[in-house]
């Protein structure tokens, strides 16, 4: 393996400089492969898709952005972007970083953002492209590996509608702040950089701003640089920790001076766990109630306590629907462990990914990415490692909450990456078990 990578870095300074070009090229290449994909996604089934002004922005981020800019502060006129409220209340239902990206927008380009940034979610898939094409990269050494990762995530429908339906919400961004974290912090490993450790710990720390599903990730990549590096990774752990702490921090302490609490992620947490998991109290075992019959449960139990919805503030209405939802799990705990299982499998066919080219596209990468899981162990790659215990983290933590495709999508170029290992080893000869030729 140490061959492999001395085959992809270059082993001469001016064969280095060849190389380079001509991977950035290919990255260009990417790019822009990507974004003209998703431009003629869009432009092809606008006709037969909601994809207009009204239904584009998802899940009230636009709305708090809109009030951030009209000075009305982070909030919103809809308690957990739910339930309407008589007027305007502060919010954390909805992670800042998102957010503060379409208050910017809105204050530059006014009431003409919808194709902006539309385009800018593109883009952010290409951004995806060109970091999965440098991560195959450096995992097999393999120029044609690296190109293969790159294209197929460009063509891959499944991302294209999650990245067109959610341009207006957290998904677009939360996958490229994921994706570069991965390149800086394999880069960090690599040269043994504290300042590169620290950087990969910020862009972790946006993307959990992002969306809260990594908020435990640092135990992953701190658990694999003191694998590699033992007691030399313990600076690196430590500048990786305190650059995640530290992006965090402010809005911890908003939460805390807003609500008395110190929410470190958002105010959705309760309303997602009952939503996704209660329903195994009726012995059901479907992705979760829709949100009218989840209204009705809602109501039920704020009718409870004795008070509306209208006067709970966002932490005491999460609490409160994050107890029922644990209630019903310790009434029913092999119920819940079997929807868990369930939804090991569920999570790669749910919601936006799973009908018609969008399923023959995905099972052919996941029937080739479980071949690649073998050529990947044999390799010994420590980067196959890592990208496999990001897989792990994703599936286990959504398989405990809840299931949807689009929360999967973005560990999507890691499965793209291990898909091309048996097609490459096919096509030169089961050629990964030898040194590849100098590109």
């Amino acid at each position: 393996m140490t061959r492999v990578l001395t085959s992809w870095r270059g082993a001469t300074q001016s064969g280095h400089a060849v190389r380079h070009k001509a991977r950035a090229r290919s990255m260009l290449f990417v790019f822009g492969l990507t974004v003209l994909a998703r431009v003629v996604y869009f432009i092809v089934l606008s006709p037969s898709m909601p994809w207009d002004r009204e239904n584009l922005p998802r899940n009230g981020y636009l709305q708090i952005a809109t009030h951030l800019v009209n000075g009305e502060g982070y909030s919103t006129k809809n308690l957990l972007t739910y339930y309407p409220v008589d007027n305007v209340v502060p919010t954390a239902a909805r992670s800042p970083v998102p957010v503060l990206v379409f208050a910017g927008a809105l204050w530059l380009l006014g009431s003409h953002w919808y194709y902006p940034l539309l385009l800018l979610a593109f883009c952010l898939s290409g951004v995806v492209a060109v970091a999965a094409y440098w991560i195959a990269g450096r995992a097999s050494g393999r120029e044609w590996v690296a190109v293969w990762t790159g294209v197929v995530f460009a063509c891959y429908l499944s991302e294209m509608l999650v990245t067109t339906t959610y341009a207006i919400a957290s998904e677009p961004l939360f996958a490229a702040l994921l994706s570069l974290y991965m390149v800086l912090f394999v880069r960090s490993v690599d040269r043994q950089s504290v300042s590169g450790a620290a950087a990969a710990g910020a862009l972790l720390a946006l993307a959990a701003l992002s969306r809260p599903a990594v908020i435990l990730l640092p135990v992953v990549s701190i658990g694999w640089m003191l694998l590699r590096l033992r007691t030399a990774g313990i600076a690196m752990s430590i500048a990786f920790s305190v650059a995640f702490g530290a992006l965090l921090l402010p809005w911890v302490v908003r939460n805390y001076r807003v609500f008395g609490e110190p929410v470190v992620t958002t105010t959705l947490g309760g309303f997602v766990f009952y939503r996704h998991n209660g329903m195994i109290e009726e012995g059901k075992y479907h992705p979760g109630y829709s949100l009218p019959d989840f209204g009705v449960k809602v109501q039920r139990l704020t009718d409870g306590v004795g008070r509306p919805i209208k006067s709970f503030t966002e932490p005491e209405l999460s609490a409160l629907l994050y107890a029922e939802g644990q209630r019903i799990i310790r009434k029913y705990p092999w119920r819940y462990l079997k929807l868990s299982a369930l939804r090991t499998v569920w999570i790669w066919y749910n919601e936006n990914s799973g009908r018609g080219l969008y399923a023959v596209q995905n099972f052919l990468i996941y029937l080739l990415a479980l071949g690649g899981l073998f050529y990947a162990l044999r390799s010994r790659e420590p980067v196959y490692l890592l990208l496999l215990a990001h897989i792990a983290y994703f599936v286990a933590f959504h398989s405990a909450i809840n299931v949807q495709y689009r929360f999967i999508s973005p560990i999507m170029p890691y499965m793209i990456l291990l898909a091309g290992l048996p097609v490459y080893a096919w096509k030169f000869g089961r050629a990964l078990d030898r040194e590849p030729a100098v590109p």
